[in-house]
């Protein structure tokens, strides 16, 4: 309660001036936060080109040198601001305020095909589930975090 007292008495001296700028620094700070997205785990990868045989079971995302602006498929989760980019990245940067970052989720089962029509079908991906963490309130920075994963 003391604090508190001492903390109010404080900020009653200063000047209305230096609130309102320090106010306003904080809001444009919050505002003009990037928004990120994450990438991960380690696993092993294969260089994609049309001969390559898929993995020996069900594995997302773990070619490299994927075309049509792929690339790696590690890099599954990615954004734009609206209205001004054109490409999608990981991670978006110099969002502005009151501005509409949209996130796309790439996901590829790159187990060989050749495994579905096997006995019970061990290349086929079942129970798959996708979960994003979306961060909240404002910062500096935010990251959200795109999990893919099947039971």
């Amino acid at each position: 309660m003391y604090m508190k007292t001492i903390f109010t008495e404080m900020i009653k001296n200063l000047p209305k001036k230096f609130l309102a700028i320090f106010l306003i620094a904080v809001i444009a700070v919050a505002f003009s936060a990037p928004a990120l997205a994450s990438f991960g785990p380690s696993r092993p990868t294969k260089a994609w080109n049309p001969n390559v045989s898929g993995f020996d079971h069900v594995t997302f995302n773990s070619f490299t040198g994927v075309g049509n602006g792929i690339g790696d498929e590690r890099d599954f989760f990615r954004g734009l601001q609206v209205g001004r980019d054109s490409a999608w990245t990981d991670p978006v940067k110099n969002v502005d305020h009151s501005s509409e970052v949209e996130a796309k989720i790439y996901i590829h089962n790159n187990a060989d095909s050749t495994l579905n029509t096997q006995p019970g079908a061990p290349g086929v991906a079942k129970n798959v589930k996708v979960r994003v963490a979306l961060p909240a309130g404002t910062k500096q920075v935010q990251q959200a975090t795109a999990y893919i994963f099947c039971r």
